[in-house]
């Protein structure tokens, strides 16, 4: 009965344990801010395209030609981004532009990167008969194209305009964490970024070479105090075929800026002291049971529970 007794109400302090535990992890998340900024933002951000070719509606998630990915970026992405029009379609006023779903403020325009693969002879075998199909082959690429990438500057089309590779450190000063590619910078104004992507798709930023490409920006929504970073990845594999993906991710601006902010702190201390307060608990009970029994693991031997413990 003691036994018994004892077991139970180690179970229920470790229900309450568990509870204080879900209920903070569930604030932390802010989940229904996270979960429905995330699918308002891919929601808005996921619509077609009309083909000015085919005429085909078209969206990111269906390219296949390097035409399509300069032609969702121009005709879909730049508009998206820098709104000028409401989804209502009212017209946005000049202080509130670049404003996305009424809310959600662009901080710094798009950011594009690029990764390359290294230049090199071609394998065509049987002698140089196939060296007309393709004079000129590249490595292929690994892990975002961070594993044996080419760090060589290369010309555009117009063979003057040199892009170099970059190393960005990213995160706290002196952290290491390095960004690396080759980068070009939409700026925040929605003409500019319009005739800045035009220049790069006539010179040709994306060619032969390119393996890997993020497109990035990232918005504020002071109603839920939140960071929206969005990011659309593209693999350019040396078989022909281009993938692309959507990755959303929302961050809190702030903490503990809310009501239900400071209550999260509450029970986020309640949480540290109980953990605190069991872990001495524990130890005090092994050490007491090895000093009974003379074995040193004994309180960890005693049950299934105490040894996952």
């Amino acid at each position: 009965k003691k036994y018994n007794s004892k077991m139970a109400i180690a179970f229920v302090g470790y229900m309450i344990f568990l509870f204080f535990y879900i209920t903070v992890l569930v604030l932390q998340r802010e989940a229904w801010n996270s979960e429905t900024t995330y699918a308002a933002m891919k929601a808005y951000l996921t619509g077609a395209f009309r083909d000015p070719k085919t005429m085909e509606f078209r969206h990111n998630e269906n390219i296949v030609t390097v035409e399509d990915w300069w032609n969702w970026m121009e005709m879909f992405l730049v508009g998206s981004v820098y709104a000028t029009e409401q989804t209502n379609y009212e017209e946005v006023k000049p202080l509130d532009m670049n404003t996305v779903l009424r809310f959600n403020r662009v901080t710094s325009g798009i950011m594009m990167v690029q990764r390359r693969g290294k230049e090199e002879i071609c394998r065509v075998g049987a002698g140089d008969k196939y060296l007309p199909f393709m004079s000129k082959c590249h490595s292929r690429t690994y892990a975002e194209g961070l594993v044996n990438p080419s760090k060589a500057d290369f010309l555009g089309a117009d063979g003057v305009t040199k892009y170099v590779y970059e190393e960005h450190e990213v995160g706290l000063s002196g952290s290491g964490n390095f960004d690396v590619g080759f980068f070009e910078y939409l700026g925040s104004d929605g003409d500019e970024a319009a005739a800045r992507l035009e220049a790069l798709k006539k010179n040709k930023w994306i060619n032969e070479g390119t393996q890997w490409t993020r497109v990035e920006f990232v918005v504020y929504n002071p109603n839920i105090g939140s960071f929206c970073a969005v990011q659309f990845k593209t693999d350019f594999d040396l078989s022909g075929t281009i993938m692309m993906r959507m990755e959303i991710e929302v961050l809190l601006a702030s903490n503990y800026s809310t009501w239900t902010d400071q209550i999260r702190m509450i029970l986020e201390i309640i949480f540290v002291i109980l953990w605190f307060g069991n872990t001495i608990n524990v130890i005090i009970s092994a050490i007491k049971e090895s000093r009974e029994t003379g074995h040193t693991f004994s309180w960890f031997q005693s049950s299934g529970f105490n040894f996952l413990f």
